[in-house]
């Protein structure tokens, strides 16, 4: 019987591990590791980031305008900077069937990298979680990396069963997460 349960629960958790590179994977983590781990800033607001009716301004160079028809609908709310330097806005598009967030880099002729889930920013490293799962939409992680040049991809880890995360941490280039089940993950960079 105990042979059994032990079986049953290895079973559950191997089919959560993920499998991206062989380098790459979703691991069990513990509790005393994450309270070691660095706590999430609050991303900086640049006052100068208005909403007037339905347009969103973010920078000179780029306006986000809010569509509410039958065929379309997106709604954009400034979120925050990733930098202290206000060079990377981070824009909520809420859509019909999710959400998406958008990075516009000011420095760059405001590029525009779309992210599937909130940027969760640590050192030079963002990592977001695909948050509008649909049956089009993978169970992703994204790992990005940011420098002068822009926002580049870092990874993408892909993972089989709903993972439900309350909050992300950074420890020994590793993010640590805290899901709605009281388990531990972590993701090495």
């Amino acid at each position: 019987m105990i042979k059994l349960i032990v079986i049953s629960i290895l079973f559950c958790f191997s089919s959560i591990v993920v499998r991206a590179r062989s380098s790459d994977s979703l691991v069990l983590s513990n509790v005393n590791y994450f309270d070691k781990a660095e706590v999430e800033k609050e991303m900086p607001k640049d006052a100068h980031v208005k909403k007037e009716n339905t347009k969103l301004r973010v920078s000179k160079c780029m306006s986000f305008h809010d569509k509410n028809t039958d065929e379309e609908n997106s709604i954009y709310t400034y979120l925050g900077d990733l930098d202290s330097l206000q060079n990377y806005k981070v824009v909520k598009e809420t859509l019909y069937n999710g959400e998406e967030y958008l990075v516009v880099d000011v420095l760059n002729k405001c590029k525009v990298t779309s992210l599937l889930g909130k940027p969760h920013l640590f050192g030079s490293f963002i990592i977001n979680l695909n948050e509008s799962e649909t049956t089009d939409k993978k169970k992703i992680i994204e790992i990005w990396k940011l420098s002068n040049n822009g926002l580049k991809k870092h990874k993408d880890i892909y993972y089989k069963k709903m993972l439900n995360v309350l909050e992300i941490r950074f420890l020994d280039n590793k993010f640590i997460m805290k899901d709605t089940s009281g388990r531990y993950w972590q993701i090495s960079v």
